[in-house]
């Protein structure tokens, strides 16, 4: 398909997800005109540069089979509105280049009341073709969030919708006999696609505890034990494992359907999030553990593994006059 008819395709998506978002959350919104200046509370702008870290690259509770250490440098803009658009531009040291792999957000966050709010988004990401990642094949994802807060414990329900595709090539060779019955050795290159989409439900549950006036009157630490539970599809880690066999030799091109029921894949996470607050600097230590369950792919799919996620962040917001 040429590639304007794609970006056209992804802007309509877009262009869907922010008509959805004005339908539903806008019934629930009230008019500035009908309240008192008095009760109406402020609302900011927000610009938030962060540097994040990850000792492993992770994608919904699946881990790849070597612990490649990730930094990702991101940029996000949060309107007064609750509107954000966010860029992500992530480093490795598997590719020779600076970034192998930018990731553009844009979504949306109401909050209902004190204990209810939602998210809703869309990513689209793009992977330098020496990238062999986990998550390369997906280029597409849209994510639904809705949380409550029990006042005691914080629940969560995530909806992701992942779509993508990924080109690959090996090369082989093979033996051709002459016309005078010499045998040459001759190298020949194969190329092919894979493509896969998923559908993944995470359940959360967290909750925190915030620890004031640490040091100085101007810092908070907050701490959050977490568990997570992931259910769901889990044909795009399939795909990419039928990949890596094919490069490495073993042309056996067996795939899987992307209506994968058989299977379903799911996996538990603990999680202990650290964050430490001055200002408007934040510094975040997360350690996470997760137990899979159930994977129909390669054993290391299968096997826990613990993965520490690190970052530091700067918020500068602007009251809305």
């Amino acid at each position: 398909m040429p590639l304007i008819f794609k970006l056209l395709k992804i802007n309509k998506i877009v262009y869907f997800i922010f008509f959805l978002s004005h339908c539903i959350f806008s019934q629930t919104s009230v008019s500035n005109d009908t309240i008192s200046s008095d009760t109406i509370d402020p609302v900011y702008r927000r610009f938030r540069v962060a540097l994040n870290y990850s000792s492993a690259n992770t994608f919904l509770g699946k881990k790849d089979s070597i612990s490649i250490p990730i930094l990702t440098p991101s940029f996000k803009y949060t309107t007064s509105k609750d509107f954000f658009y966010q860029l992500n531009l992530v480093h490795s040291n598997t590719t020779a280049k600076v970034f192998d792999q930018l990731d553009l957000r844009a979504g949306y966050n109401h909050y209902f009341n004190d204990q209810w709010n939602a998210t809703i988004s869309y990513t689209r990401s793009f992977y330098s073709k020496a990238v062999d990642r986990l998550n390369s094949i997906v280029n597409n994802d849209v994510n639904l969030f809705v949380g409550y807060d029990w006042n005691y414990v914080y629940s969560a329900l995530s909806f992701d919708y992942t779509s993508g595709s990924k080109d690959y090539s090996y090369n082989y060779y093979d033996t051709i006999i002459g016309k005078l019955g010499k045998k040459n050795i001759v190298q020949f290159t194969e190329t092919g696609n894979v493509s896969a989409k998923d559908y993944t439900i995470t359940l959360m549950n967290s909750r925190q505890f915030y620890f004031y006036e640490l040091f100085n009157d101007n810092d908070k630490l907050i701490v959050c034990p977490e568990i997570d539970v992931y259910y769901g599809s889990q044909n795009s880690v399939e795909q990419s494992s039928v990949v890596r066999k094919i490069v490495k030799g073993k042309k056996q091109k067996t795939t899987t359907s992307n209506d994968n029921t058989k299977y379903p894949f799911m996996a538990y996470t603990f999680n202990l999030d650290l964050r430490y607050v001055y200002k408007k600097l934040t510094f975040n230590l997360s350690p996470y553990y997760t137990l899979p369950q159930k994977l129909a792919t390669d054993t290391y799919l299968q096997k826990p593994f613990f993965v520490m996620y690190g970052g530091l962040f700067y918020t500068w917001k602007w009251e809305k006059k």
